[in-house]
């Protein structure tokens, strides 16, 4: 997912993985490429009731389908991952990265990603 925030250019990308295992090893990935644990959140259920994920994700920027897209996918057992990033060279990466480890994405969002970055 991506969203400029504010006047502040954050941009929040998110993607969501079938497992916590995978979801661990996007995390890995993203520190190997220098994304701090404080740019990094992932949420997901180990047990109880389902959150509506529909709050949490308006107010970190993630549109309301995309979001309804991600609420799908965590009632279906997925783990949502969301990665904040100032620049422009490290907003590509971590959607990069997240490809890479498996994310998965609302049917929207590389659209977006190629007109935001184009080849």
């Amino acid at each position: 997912m991506l969203k400029e925030q504010g006047g502040n250019s954050e941009m929040v990308i998110s993607a969501v993985f079938c497992e916590p295992f995978t979801a661990a090893d996007a995390i890995k990935a993203l520190n190997q490429v220098g994304f701090e644990d404080s740019d990094i959140d992932l949420v997901g259920l180990l047990a109880g009731s389902l959150p509506n994920l529909t709050w949490l994700c308006r107010e970190v920027g993630v549109p309301l389908e995309q979001a309804l897209y991600y609420q799908t996918c965590f009632e279906d057992g997925g783990v949502l991952l969301i990665v904040r990033a100032q620049q422009l060279a490290r907003k590509k990466t971590a959607l990069t990265v997240l490809k890479q480890q498996g994310g998965i994405f609302p049917p929207t969002i590389l659209d977006q990603f190629s007109k935001s970055f184009p080849e």
